[in-house]
This record gives structure tokens, C-alpha cells and sequence, in this order.
């Protein structure tokens, strides 16, 4: 992709809503609002409930997401993911590696789709 293609969709002043000089910043900044607080604390009550499946108006939707082959290289990630955590220090590992069955992949979510208007 050239710099021609992706430029027509990065926000120009007065449109840039930049709340900080990091990404971090910015994205600690935006968590305070009333907007993203209410949001963020229903998610952590949400969190406290036990995980059941995906669901559609409160019912489990069974093997929505069952594992099967479907052709990915899946050798060349796992050559990929070696070779990014050797690069790694142990405290980058700790705060970026977690089991599959980690309560912490529940957690994940891309702040900006819903702290943004």
C-alpha cells in the first residue's frame, strides 16, 4: 500500500482528536470520560460472571467457534511467534503470553471503537 492509498482516511486538524503525546497517553486520557467509564465498568462486571460461550439474547450458541483445519500455515506462526519472543525480555513475555484458558483473553477489546464516537 502506498502512502497515496491509506492518506485520504488519517484525520486532518480540526478533525484529530489526539488526547496525549504517547498512544498510551492518548488512550488513558480517553478512558476517563463518563462515556468509556460506564462502558468499562459493565464490562467488568461482566468479567466477574463466569464464561459461558458466545451467546444470542442470553443463549449459548454451541460450538460456534470449534476448532477444524482450515488451511492456515499454521508452521510459519509458530516459526513467527518464536522468533518475536525471542526478541523479548521476560517482562515483556509475562505481560504479552498468556494460556489458552486464561481468564485475561476475555479481557481484550480496541478501545478506540468504543471510546470514539
Amino acid at each position: 500500500m502506498s502512502t497515496d492509498d491509506y492518506h485520504p482516511f488519517i484525520p486532518q486538524p480540526p478533525g484529530v482528536k489526539i488526547a496525549g503525546p504517547t498512544p498510551r497517553a492518548h488512550a488513558l486520557a480517553r478512558t476517563q470520560s463518563p462515556r468509556a467509564k460506564g462502558l468499562f465498568a459493565n464490562w467488568e462486571r461482566m468479567f466477574a460472571e463466569p464464561f459461558r460461550g458466545i451467546t444470542t439474547g442470553g443463549h449459548v450458541i454451541p460450538d460456534l467457534y470449534a476448532p477444524r483445519p482450515e488451511g492456515a500455515p499454521t508452521q510459519a506462526m509458530i516459526e513467527a511467534v518464536h522468533a518475536l519472543l525471542a526478541l523479548m525480555s521476560p517482562g515483556q513475555k509475562k505481560v504479552s503470553c498468556f494460556p489458552v484458558g486464561s481468564q485475561q483473553w476475555r479481557r481484550w477489546q480496541n478501545t478506540e471503537l468504543y471510546v470514539e464516537d
